[in-house]
């Protein structure tokens, strides 16, 4: 779908219903509003499928971090599909983090919990809210000590926030959810329809 679909599609469900040729929805100015709309709409729809387990898989993809003594930046790494910095941080704990050497990391929520004792034996992550993954082997099982026996780079492997620039890497079984996501957004914008609010 490009982005002229997903408006078009938009505005023929914003004007169902309502056979009257002075319908604000089927006036220039409509196009206009719901093509400002569109971001707004990929937002929320990235929020809601990287939380829904069954549809999450749907808008994953692999970014390659690299890691220097255990820190990483995942602001800058860009997707496998979309080849842009588009990473949902947010949903990188429910995807996957694995390294260099193909071992996979356990996610610890809190930087506080990460950088006590750890289990030895198996490597961790933490993510923070200024985009950086914490990553580390726990073979002591003390923070110090573990940092360097990460194999850089990561495969992270998560959700991502589309574009309009990226919207035909959006899969098809996604197109029905992301016009209700635009529909939902213009109407909280416009409720009566464009330039009424």
């Amino acid at each position: 779908m490009t982005a002229a679909e997903l408006t078009r599609r938009a505005l023929l469900l914003l004007a169902a219903g309502n056979p009257s040729s002075d319908d604000p929805w089927l006036t220039g100015k409509a196009e206009a509003a719901v093509g400002t709309c569109v971001p707004y709409a990929m937002q929320e729809l990235a929020d809601e499928v990287s939380r829904d387990s069954h549809l999450r898989g749907l808008l994953q993809q692999d970014y390659s971090v690299t890691v220097s003594a255990g820190i990483g930046n995942l602001l800058t790494a860009t997707g496998s599909i979309t080849s842009a910095a588009d990473m949902l941080i947010d949903a990188v704990p429910l995807g996957q983090v694995k390294d260099a050497a193909g071992d996979y990391f356990e996610y610890v929520p809190h930087r506080r919990d990460f950088e006590g004792y750890l289990p030895a034996g198996l490597k961790y992550f933490t993510v923070t809210g200024t985009g950086r993954i914490y990553v580390r082997s726990a073979v002591s099982g003390v923070y110090s000590s573990d940092l360097g026996d990460v194999t850089s780079p990561l495969t992270v492997t998560a959700s991502w926030t589309p574009a309009p620039a990226t919207i035909a890497s959006i899969p098809g079984e996604l197109d029905e959810l992301l016009v209700k996501k635009l529909v939902e957004v213009v109407l909280r914008k416009a409720p009566e329809g464009p330039g009424k609010n």
